[in-house]
């Protein structure tokens, strides 16, 4: 991602806030930016929805948490494994 995909990047990630129910201050916003900048906007959008799919919806407590970082990246790593992509693993 570069500057200029932040403000659809701001949007996604109100998007998500919204699905778990909670809200996110532009500092939070920042800090999800800079650690996926090096990922294109629409494979980290793709992976934020995939990490919340991939939760387990019966756990009350993590259906209301925005998906971590963490969670985001394996679900980068995913998505370009399932695409055949070479560098599939993310470390």
């Amino acid at each position: 991602m570069n500057f200029a995909d932040k403000v659809d990047f701001s949007k996604k990630m109100i998007e998500i806030a919204t699905v778990v129910g909670r809200t996110i201050d532009d500092v939070d916003i920042n800090v999800y930016f800079n650690r996926l900048a090096e990922y294109p906007l629409d494979l980290v959008c793709k992976a934020f929805d995939r990490a919340l799919d991939a939760r387990d919806h019966e756990d009350m407590y993590l259906a209301t948490l925005v998906p971590t970082d963490g969670e985001v990246r394996k679900a980068i790593s995913a998505i370009l494994a399932e695409e055949g992509a070479p560098d599939a693993t993310i470390g």
